[in-house]
Formats: structure tokens, sequence, C-alpha cells
């Protein structure tokens, strides 16, 4: 009977733990995504300012 509970909460522990992986991947993606954002739209305001100094 105890193995009989473990064939069935393995598989959903593993899915469970699967499904937050993914999670916290997707949302370091989302940084990643958002800081090359800031880092573009920095070099364009550094862009403006070195044309305004010349």
């Amino acid at each position: 009977m105890n193995t009989d509970i473990w064939l069935i909460l393995g598989p959903l522990a593993i899915a469970v733990t699967g499904w937050f992986i993914g999670m916290e991947i997707k949302r370091l993606r989302n940084q990643v995504d958002q800081l090359l954002e800031n880092q573009k739209e920095m070099a364009v305001q550094i862009a403006r300012l070195e044309a305004k100094i010349k």
C-alpha cells in the first residue's frame, strides 16, 4: 500500500516541481528582457547627451 501511494505521488511531485522551475525560468527571462530594454534606452539617452555636448 505504501508503494502505491508513491507511485501516484512521485510523478505528481515531479510535475509540480517542473512547473515551479518553468515559472522561475520564465520570470528570470522576463527580467533579462527588461534589463536589455533598459540598457538600450540608456544607450540612446547617452548618445543624445553626447550629441548635445558636442
